[in-house]
């Protein structure tokens, strides 16, 4: 039963974050790097990786990356829109996907070590999640720019690059949420 009313409780975190990121839209700039934009895509990271720490605070072990990661599909769609591509939900999800697999193991063990947080110390485990689950949307949310980037420019993506993106964008993140 308190399972439950938890997963209602994410469900509507969720739907309020998908309404929030879209009302707060900007028209496509055509500059797709000019500093409004730019303020504009770090704003949508940070308030992501926000939503998405206060949403694993919630009690289920390992149920984060079902929850998180239409969150992060969101936060896709956002930045594409800012970085003038039109992309759907199931192809931003393809995309994440994609992105996460770069930095695979690392992704992985975080996932862990948060589902173990909450196995060890329940309720409290959850946050202790936060600086974790923050800093590792906002390492994500940096990747997702860096490839919509290299698509609106007609560049290649390069996934060493990503992955010290990724690995910059985790450490100042996990210290923007403290």
């Amino acid at each position: 039963m308190n399972a439950l009313r938890a997963e209602d409780r994410v469900a509507n975190e969720v739907l309020r974050l998908k309404n929030l990121i879209e009302k707060d839209s900007v028209e496509k700039d055509e500059g797709l790097h000019s500093a409004e934009t730019d303020a504009s895509v770090r704003k949508a990271i940070h308030l992501t990786a926000g939503v998405c720490a206060v949403v694993a605070t919630q009690p289920l072990p390992f149920a984060d990356i079902l929850i998180l990661t239409p969150i992060q599909a969101t936060l896709a769609c956002r930045i594409a829109r800012l970085r003038g591509q039109e992309v759907s939900m199931a192809q931003a999800k393809r995309v994440l996907r994609e992105l996460i697999g770069i930095f695979g193991l690392g992704f992985t063990a975080q996932q862990a070590a948060i589902g173990l947080y909450k196995l060890g110390l329940p309720g409290l485990g959850g946050f202790m999640t936060i600086p974790l689950v923050y800093g590792l949307t906002y390492g994500i949310g940096r990747v997702i720019d860096l490839y919509y980037q290299a698509l609106a420019t007609g560049k290649p993506f390069n996934r060493r690059e990503a992955a010290r993106v990724f690995k910059f964008g985790r450490k100042e993140g996990k210290s923007a949420s403290r």
